[in-house]
C-alpha cells in the first residue's frame, strides 16, 4: 500500500500481514464493519450513561483503532476507556466522543479507498 492518507496509517496492518494482500483486504473489511457498529454503540452507551459497557466496548475497539493508525482517535478512545473505568469524570467523555465521531467518516472513507486499492 503505497497510497498516502491523511487520517489512517496502515504500516501496522502491513507489518502484521507481512504484505499478504488477501489478508489485508479481509482485515480492512472487518475494520470497516467495526467502525460502522462500534462507534454508534459507544455513542448510545455514552448517552445512556452505561459506563461499564462503554468501557468494555472501548476496550475492544482499541485493537481496531491500532490497525487504523490514527493516534488522535486512539488517544481519545483510550481516555474514554480510562474514564469509564475510573468511575468519575464522565463529563470529559462527551468531547472525546465528539473527536471519535468526527474522525469516523474520514477514516471510513480512507479505509474504503485502501481496500479498493488492493
Amino acid at each position: 500500500m503505497t497510497q498516502s492518507f491523511q487520517y489512517i496509517n496502515l504500516e501496522y496492518l502491513e507489518m502484521m500481514t507481512q504484505g499478504d494482500k488477501d489478508m489485508q483486504k479481509e482485515i480492512l473489511a472487518m475494520l470497516l464493519e467495526e467502525f460502522k457498529t462500534e462507534i454508534p454503540k459507544m455513542k448510545t452507551l455514552h448517552e445512556t450513561k452505561n459506563w461499564e459497557e462503554l468501557r468494555q466496548v472501548s476496550h475492544k475497539f482499541k485493537s481496531t483503532v491500532s490497525y487504523v493508525g490514527n493516534e488522535l482517535m486512539a488517544d481519545a478512545n483510550k481516555e474514554v476507556e480510562q474514564i469509564a473505568k475510573s468511575g468519575g469524570g464522565f463529563e470529559k467523555i462527551g468531547p472525546l466522543m465528539t473527536i471519535i465521531e468526527s474522525l469516523e467518516p474520514r477514516i471510513h472513507q480512507e479505509l474504503q479507498l485502501a481496500m479498493e486499492a488492493l
